[in-house]
């Protein structure tokens, strides 16, 4: 072979080697000129393709757990729930995920597959480290209220079954437990619980009573130390909030530097927590840990009577809890008045009290009673405010009113002091029934929609002209309510729209987990109408009912 093929050779050679060299040099720098020039660059937009909780890599999980993707606008939320209870603490998960992209950032942490620890107390946000910037926002939710940072949680050791009485406790431990608040977690180990409430306990969501092995302020509540506290389920209220609106109604007009009360005045409002109830290793929902409604030091706070003080009427004469009640459990702890009024003794109960001690009590409501209907009913010495206190009544009036609860008068709470002889009004309690939730009207003269609950309501057991028709007739204490109306109305309007903005935004994946359990849109009460179609608009719907009832107010109540 001759020199001058020998040197071509060589030169293709070269020439070969020089263009695969810069075939692997532009590869390697393909990301370069993309970010350079993204409108020339061939790297795909990043996405987020699928995301996984499997259980072999997280032991603790009966099952794999898939999250689907829900797309809103330009956002997507990748969402999943598991509702079983998971023995595992601290609770962190090492997810699986397929994506498109550099590599992808969870809460701004780079994530690999299958061993990155990530917990899912709050929503994550998933991000890209790329070049090229992602179409979409990526949200990844998962349903778990065990490890939520939203609520505490309750749970029972016990199964809900497992309760079926409302009269016998059952024995439980309980344990509660705070991500965000962890001061607030402990563990009893003789706990009870059983059931409470009238037609609420004829619910598929029922409501507990429970007492602890010892007195406590559980969940961090300061204003009471008690063994007997209370979960309420909510089943007919798709909102979850009526009781928890009255009771902060109920303290702006119990606020205990309002010089509008008698100095006797028990200013109690019962707390209003909600928690996630487990029983066993189930998820049961959101519920509202509150006050048991009784006597006692933060609660209704009246004297204690002993047996020991016998016969002496001067010695009884204080110390009372009464409510009017539409069904009689125990006829031993219930009386009638001349008007067919039934209420029950609260306080003293039945096994704790004298013959006489009762019939003071009842004496006095029944001469109370006599003089409200009598001819000098409005005497301001000898009527009816010698009985009653007006001012507690007055607000106690309001906030039912405020809330357009059909039932608002049929429970009525009222209280006895020895300091003062006089019935006082209170507390407020079980107003699941305002705010429109109630197909039934029972006086057609007097539709809800348009007027005072007094009359369009639901009147104390056993006669129609009750007290409160009565006591509306008095002009003087309509002008009373009138002008406590006036001073309080934008307070407890701005306090009802706050709730009822910020409470939804501090729960949304427990109201949500909530419903995978009790369906948002069946309604088991027949009292209570059919949902609206979302929560959303459940929630907007109390908004308007309120916006109504206060210009309603405005008018009924000048008259």
């Amino acid at each position: 072979m001759n020199s001058k093929v020998v040197t071509y050779l060589i030169m293709q050679l070269r020439n070969t080697l020089l263009l695969v060299l810069l075939s692997a040099f532009v590869a390697c720098h393909t990301d370069d000129m993309n970010e350079d020039n993204p409108q020339k660059g061939i790297e795909e937009k990043p996405a987020l393709i699928s995301f996984d909780l499997l259980r072999e890599n997280n032991a603790f999980l009966e099952y794999d757990i898939h999250f689907e993707a829900d797309t809103l606008g330009d956002t997507i939320i990748f969402k999943a729930h598991y509702l079983k209870w998971i023995d595992s603490t601290p609770i962190s998960f090492k997810p699986s995920f397929v994506y498109k992209g550099r590599k992808l950032c969870l809460n701004g942490r780079e994530a690999v597959p299958g061993v990155t620890e990530v917990s899912f107390a709050d929503d994550i946000y998933c991000t890209f480290d790329s070049g090229t910037k992602s179409d979409n926002v990526y949200i990844i939710r998962f349903l778990c209220p065990q490890i939520s940072n939203e609520l505490p949680v309750i749970r029972f050791s016990i199964n809900s079954d497992d309760i079926i009485s409302k009269e016998s406790y059952i024995s439980t431990s309980i344990d509660i437990y705070s991500q965000k608040e962890p001061n607030v977690n402990c563990h009893y180990e003789d706990g009870k619980i059983r059931g409470r409430g009238n037609s609420t306990w004829l619910l598929p969501k029922k409501p507990y009573r429970i007492k602890f092995p010892e007195k406590g302020s559980p969940l961090g509540v300061s204003h009471a130390k008690a063994k007997d506290w209370v979960i309420l389920g909510h089943d007919m209220d798709k909102s979850l909030l009526r009781n928890h609106l009255a009771f902060k109604i109920s303290e702006v007009f119990l606020n205990n530097n309002d010089s509008f009360h008698s100095p006797h005045t028990i200013t109690f409002t019962p707390c209003s927590q909600f928690v996630n109830v487990y029983f066993g290793d189930k998820y049961h929902g959101v519920y509202q840990f509150t006050d048991q409604k009784e006597k006692g030091k933060g609660r209704v706070d009246v004297e204690t009577l002993g047996t020991e003080q016998g016969d002496d009427i001067n010695l009884i004469r204080g110390g009372h809890v009464l409510e009017t009640v539409y069904l009689v459990d125990n006829p031993s702890i219930n009386f009638t008045t001349k008007r067919g009024i039934r209420i029950d003794h609260k306080y003293p109960k039945d096994d704790n009290h004298t013959e006489t001690q009762y019939k003071y009590i009842e004496e006095f409501v029944k001469n109370a009673e006599e003089v409200l209907y009598g001819n000098d009913s409005t005497d301001p010495i000898i009527g009816w405010r010698h009985y009653f206190d007006e001012r507690s009544l007055a607000n106690y009036i309001l906030i039912k009113e405020l809330c357009g609860d059909m039932d608002g008068y049929i429970s009525t709470q009222m209280y006895k002091t020895r300091e003062s002889d006089k019935l006082f009004f209170g507390p407020v309690w079980d107003v699941d029934k305002g705010w429109g939730n109630d197909v039934r009207f029972p006086f057609p003269d007097y539709p809800p929609s348009s007027s005072l609950m007094i009359f369009a309501g639901f009147r104390m057991p056993g006669c129609e002209d009750d007290w409160y028709c009565q006591f509306w007739k008095d002009a003087k204490f309509r002008q009373l309510v009138y002008n406590r109306w006036k001073e309080k109305r934008e307070e407890v309007l701005d306090v009802v729209f706050q709730a009822l903005e910020l409470i939804p935004k501090q729960m949304p994946r427990s109201i949500e987990a909530n419903f995978l359990v009790w369906p948002f849109n069946y309604q088991e009460c027949s009292d209570a109408p059919a949902p609206q179609m979302d929560y959303d608009k459940e929630i907007a719907r109390i908004k308007r009912l309120t916006q109504e009832r206060v210009l309603l107010l405005d008018k009924l109540l000048s008259q």
